[in-house]
């Protein structure tokens, strides 16, 4: 039996989770660090702000939230589009 391919593919899934995680908390960063420092945000409201993002992507897990719709939630209600 060739292991090669279901090495390869395990391989491959592993370097995109670690490229998926790194984007995120590089993303995250990014945020947390705009709000302090263009927005003047501190520990308390920073630390709601993650806290309730937490809680938001945890719906959308479980599919209580559907990404598209939220989407277009953001889009009429803001003007702004994040597709």
């Amino acid at each position: 039996m060739n292991m090669v391919p279901q090495v390869l593919k395990q391989i491959e899934y592993e370097e995109r989770e670690k490229a998926i995680a790194f984007a995120t908390k590089a993303y995250t960063a990014a945020i947390v660090l705009t709000l302090r420092d263009k927005f003047g945000f501190g520990a308390k409201r920073l630390s709601q702000v993650l806290g309730h993002t937490a809680e938001t992507f945890d719906a959308i897990n479980r599919n209580e939230f559907d990404v598209d719709e939220l989407f277009e939630t953001i889009l009429h209600e803001t003007g702004i589009d994040l597709r």
